[in-house]
């Protein structure tokens, strides 16, 4: 399976579309999107606005945004997935929840 970079990237191409053009059209900067098609997550911005370049460069393409963002989803940044919550700490025994 490729990597929402590489699908990406291989959208664009296939329609013969230029990163200029896309970053022209989109608004986001060249750099982002050369960084997210070569999945270089640690140099894009937060996960919400990541999730945005890429629906706008789909929406460019006259793509569905949808594979690429459930292949952005499935990714993981040095074997964690940021988008996932950290558990707390367990609940103590012995102790029941109060209720009103």
């Amino acid at each position: 399976m490729l990597s929402v970079g590489s699908y990406l990237r291989e959208l664009r191409e296939r329609r013969g579309v230029s990163l200029e053009e896309i970053a022209r059209a989109t608004r986001v900067a060249r750099s982002y999107l050369e960084s997210l098609e070569a999945d270089d997550f640690a140099a894009l911005p937060a996960s919400v606005f990541t999730k945005g370049f890429i629906r706008a460069f789909c929406q460019v393409l006259g793509e569905p945004p949808d594979e690429a963002l459930a292949r952005y989803a499935g990714r993981s940044i040095e074997g964690r997935d940021p988008v996932t919550p950290v558990a707390g700490p367990p609940p103590r025994a012995g102790r029941a929840l109060e209720t009103e």
